[in-house]
């Protein structure tokens, strides 16, 4: 792929692609065949200035996403899961929710990866999640456990017991 061209000669190429239509456009229509061909390789250049230029922005947007799951990968189980725990505010998130919470902070992860470290937190209980029933699916919502005090505490446990006896 060619390197994109200097924004000075671009704009001398777009100043003479302009200047060659102009002519095109005053002059005899058998008057400009040579002309034709000079206009077509100016569009020829600026097509392919584009194209390269697109090329790098899509090389350099690769090139941050590559490096923001490299981070993911780099970083230890307890740290992902404390990304985890601080993607959550006071309101119930999907897992798809909390991944693009943790992407927004410059992490690349997917459902998949983020799955067994809900689990880990459910299980441990750092976190509790509720079924929410969306059109076809299932789904999970995941919200934070507040840390209660220990009498409140004992209380939520005999109700969450209570409600799992009876469901």
């Amino acid at each position: 792929m060619n390197e994109p061209y200097h924004k000075d000669f671009r704009e001398l190429i777009v100043e003479a692609r302009d200047a060659v239509r102009k002519l095109f456009d005053e002059s005899e229509p058998d008057s400009w065949m040579y002309l034709r061909y000079g206009y077509g390789e100016l569009r020829k250049a600026l097509d392919m200035d584009d194209a390269a230029r697109k090329h790098g922005e899509v090389q350099r947007n690769r090139a941050a996403e590559d490096e923001a799951e490299a981070a993911w990968r780099r970083t230890s189980r307890a740290a992902r899961e404390h990304l985890v725990l601080n993607a959550f505010g006071p309101e119930c998130l999907t897992l798809h929710d909390i991944c693009e919470r943790i992407r927004s902070q410059g992490y690349r992860a997917y459902d998949h990866q983020v799955r067994p470290l809900a689990a880990d937190l459910l299980a441990r209980g750092e976190i509790d999640r509720v079924k929410a029933s969306r059109a076809l699916a299932c789904k999970w919502l995941y919200f934070r456990r507040s840390k209660l005090g220990p009498e409140i505490q004992a209380l939520q446990d005999a109700l969450d017991a209570t409600q799992e006896g009876g469901a």
